[in-house]
């Protein structure tokens, strides 16, 4: 009921045509490997098995940015709400109700849809209600076939994938910007985590 809730809001965000004063989130592609460059040889930007991860799996991502600079992350921008999920999101009398209203601003559809549907599934797996493989297996072959059936959000389960990993990089980069602007890590960046995140949204869509 949650995802169906938000794919609700996503669609009828996107109809509405008063949006004076709301902005627009832009994805700087070109900075990505860059910052991948500066995670591996960093000292303290990220743990040690971080780094090696991203650099035992160089190719996988450097066939993502490729992936990713074929999509066009403009064609479906609208309104939407940037930042759906578990923490956004409280049960009033047995309906879900939508919290953060600052985060509604013009976005990827697609993008925005890819994260929520991350951020549900992934919580779904830390509150043990299905373990990771349950919900690679059986889990988000669902929740994909339901949102596919949701016109106009895209319905290519290999772009669905590209369009999620875009929010992930563009958090990273985010993160990294906010470490150069204060000349130290800050707690709030949760970089480490946000690594981590490429390697479960590429785990739940299970792509090659």
């Amino acid at each position: 009921p949650i995802l169906d809730e938000c794919l609700g809001l996503i669609l009828t965000l996107k109809d509405i045509s008063d949006t004076k004063g709301l902005y627009s989130i832009f994805h700087r592609r070109k900075l990505w490997r860059e910052s991948f460059v500066q995670l591996i040889n960093s000292e303290d930007l990220i743990s040690t098995g971080k780094k090696n991860l991203l650099a035992e799996n160089r190719i996988t991502i450097l066939r993502l940015f490729e992936g990713i600079a074929r999509l066009d992350p403009v064609a479906d921008i609208a309104l939407t709400h940037n930042d759906l999920n578990h923490a956004n999101i409280i049960l009033h009398k047995g309906k879900p109700l939508i919290l953060d209203l600052e985060d509604i601003c013009f976005e990827s559809v697609s993008v925005a849809t890819a994260h929520c549907v991350f951020k549900l599934v992934r919580h779904s797996i830390y509150t043990e209600n299905v373990t990771a493989n349950s919900a690679r297996d059986e889990l988000m072959p669902e929740v994909l076939k339901r949102v596919f059936q949701r016109e106009p959000i895209i319905d290519d389960k290999i772009k669905f994938y590209l369009f999620g990993q875009l929010r992930i990089l563009s958090d990273i980069l985010k993160a990294l910007g906010r470490i150069r602007h204060a000349g130290v890590l800050p707690s709030d960046t949760d970089l480490e985590k946000k690594v981590s995140n490429l390697f479960e949204w590429h785990f739940l869509m299970a792509v090659d």
